[in-house]
């Protein structure tokens, strides 16, 4: 009997007669029995080892279960921990169990992290865990309090236009409304527009485009917080950093500075601490609350290990700067870092963090929970009113404006004639909007109607599909027996995919059926046509902060009447301010250039209806105006006191006050990057 090698597992002789496979990485012997290898998985190895017609290049590779317990994430464990792992008890665990599966050496270093944070801030504390791993299910069972807390959620999402649809699913699941929403490695091209529309309903948003394949930052704010960007801050190196920052304004409170940061790998870590540290250290010196997240490829877990990492975390924490994240924020099968952090300048007891073992891209998503009380103004639950045209009776209509009598107020009694031009129009539009609240009472939008869905496509039945694949993303992480580690990583696979045909499916039937259901409104079809080509963007964009100078002194103005006050003072003198510097040299009177006086003949009820018939039906209302489609089912009722007011207003030369007043709606123009 030939002895081959002892075992690499058991360290018994391996004899020739034994079924054993050697490991392409240590070249041992290893049993089959000894490292659970299926017989015909064995016999497959054998199969294609001894097939002539392979070439070596094409074989399959083999590793024992040691070379891969020292190349895993979380490799080592406990018989107990591997007991509940491999029977498949991951959904009992609690959320710090995911920490069990972390080798010595790097627990080792995230309890480091944690203690020099608590130390250097709070001494006393002797909670180190306020970060944890969180499944969707758990972050809903927190009911982290949206009031009291101010909260952040991170993402390296290795393309947003790509991904997008995934992250609006997840907001949904998670069942937050964050403060600030942080995207990494957004992948949008400097100069070139997103295909898609990357809007998410009741934010508005910040961003900085990237000249690399990868890379890119941008930064999402609820419209229930006012804010303004602070391009001071912002550092840039074409194809190595890309940030964007903003100022979140507290009426009569501290301000609250966010930042976003990408590292690409093209930077040499110390040129990037170079111009990083001193940033932190300009918002700093504000005496203002600093949060800045981001993808920054310096690995923490490295602490112990590599002198930089070692001193670029002691250069945030002499810039009073601590990171929430203690935990790996992206794990592979061939390894675990902690890149991607949450910065922060000040520190508190109650504060909790964590990463989402949510399978979007192969970084985790991270939130952390600031005790903090904002005063936040609040836009997203208006009740929204429309007019109730269900019960619409032509012959009811007919009858309720024939029996109004436009000529019952005496306004031929009045002192002048701007007074009786006045006074009629005012009388025409009451009794009008009586009747027409009459018939066509207000009703109030539910929260299906008002809550126009961002995605319509997204069904229950994909929601589903997508906690399932977190499910088994979980699991995959934390398992470590090579056979249901591939097991699982196929699952993932299938699921992702099964995911994602869903989505493509989903969305290309509601676009079929919404095309086909307004094959005849032009309208409809070009809103249709906008939104899968992103050409208008659907969210309602508003200026929530404007800075004006006074004084030379720039102030910030975030009353919502004064500004509004502001922009319309400035709107409305454009032309005058444009007169003032064209001076007229002449003493002639305007009506001497005149050529010839004109007449205007008194009009006729049928001229009324042939104008209202062309009135566009879609735009919207003035003040004291009716809507224009009403107008056009009553304009045989109303076309005579038209009639009438219009000829007054001709013969006395006067022009009724009411139609005086006009309504200034700002256009924020889109800027290119």
């Amino acid at each position: 009997m030939v002895i081959k090698n002892p075992c690499g597992i058991c360290k018994n002789p391996v004899a020739k007669s034994h079924n054993a496979l050697m490991c392409n990485v240590c070249n041992k012997w290893v049993h089959i029995r000894c490292n659970h290898v299926p017989k015909d998985l064995y016999n497959h190895y054998n199969d294609e080892n001894s097939n002539p017609l392979i070439e070596e290049k094409d074989k399959s590779k083999w590793i024992c279960i040691n070379c891969f317990k020292d190349n895993l994430p979380f490799g080592q464990l406990d018989e107990n921990s591997f007991y509940l792992n491999t029977k498949g008890i991951q959904n009992s665990c609690e959320l710090d169990n995911l920490k069990f599966s972390l080798d010595q050496s790097d627990k080792e270093i995230t309890d480091l992290i944690s203690k020099m944070i608590i130390e250097n801030t709070d001494p006393d504390n002797i909670n180190h865990n306020f970060c944890s791993y969180y499944e969707t299910e758990d972050f809903i069972k927190a009911k982290f309090d949206p009031n009291s807390n101010f909260s952040i959620l991170h993402l390296n999402i290795a393309s947003l236009q790509f991904h997008f649809e995934e992250l609006i699913i997840l907001l949904k699941m998670l069942d937050h409304e964050f403060d600030c929403i942080m995207i990494t490695e957004t992948k949008i091209q400097k100069g070139i527009n997103p295909s898609i529309t990357i809007d998410i309903p009741n934010y508005h948003y910040f961003h900085t485009p990237t000249e690399a394949s990868k890379g890119g930052s941008l930064i999402y704010i609820s419209n229930n917080l006012i804010s303004k960007p602070r391009k001071d801050l912002e550092i840039y190196q074409s194809k190595e950093v890309e940030s964007t920052f903003c100022e979140i304004i507290i009426p009569n409170g501290k301000n609250i500075i966010v930042g976003c940061v990408y590292k690409h790998h093209t930077i040499d870590p110390k040129d990037f601490a170079n111009i990083f540290i001193p940033t932190l250290q300009k918002a700093n010196k504000e005496k203002k609350t600093v949060l800045v997240a981001g993808d920054f490829n310096i690995d923490f877990l490295k602490l112990n290990k590599d002198t930089f990492t070692n001193n670029y975390f002691d250069q945030l924490t002499n810039s009073n700067f601590m990171p929430l994240i203690t935990l790996p924020t992206r794990i592979t099968s061939r390894s675990k870092t902690l890149i991607d952090n949450i910065l922060f300048n000040q520190f508190a007891q109650d504060i909790k963090s964590g990463n989402l073992n949510v399978s979007i891209s192969d970084h985790s998503p991270q939130f952390a929970m600031i005790p903090f009380t904002l005063r936040k103004h609040k836009t997203s639950n208006k009740d929204v009113f429309v007019r109730n045209f269900r019960n619409y009776d032509e012959q009811n209509v007919s009858n309720t404006f024939q029996s109004i009598d436009w000529n019952s107020s005496a306004s031929h009694q009045l002192n002048t004639d701007e007074m009786s031009v006045n006074h009629d129009l005012s009388s025409f539009i009451e009794k009008s909007n009586k009747a027409i609240n009459d018939l066509f009472p207000y009703r109030k939008l539910s929260n299906k109607e008002r809550k126009l869905k961002h995605n319509p496509w997204i069904t229950n039945e994909i929601l589903k599909e997508i906690k399932i694949r977190d499910k088994l993303y979980a699991k995959h992480k934390k398992v470590t027996d090579i056979i249901r580690r591939e097991d699982l990583q196929l699952q993932l696979r299938n699921q992702k995919n099964k995911v994602r045909n869903l989505l493509r499916s989903s969305k290309k039937m509601y676009f079929s059926k919404y095309f086909e259901d307004n094959s005849r409104n032009a309208k409809k079809l070009w809103e249709g046509v906008n939104q899968i080509l992103s050409s208008k963007s659907n969210s309602n964009k508003s200026i929530n902060c404007l800075e004006v100078l006074d004084n030379n002194t720039k102030q910030s103005i975030t009353d919502p009447k004064t500004i509004a006050n502001i922009a319309n003072k400035y709107f409305t003198n454009i032309a005058g301010e444009i007169l003032k510097k064209r001076k007229y040299k002449g003493n002639k009177h305007f009506r001497q250039y005149l050529k010839r006086e004109f007449i205007i003949n008194p009009i006729q009820p049928k001229e009324i209806e042939s104008i209202i018939k062309d009135f566009d039906t879609s735009k919207d209302v003035g003040p004291n105006s009716l809507p224009p489609k009403i107008i056009k089912l009553i304009a045989p009722l109303i076309s005579k006191p038209i009639t009438d007011m219009c000829n007054k207003l001709f013969k006395t030369g006067i022009f009724p006050d009411l139609l005086k007043i006009s309504k200034i709606n700002l256009c924020i123009k889109k800027i290119l990057d």
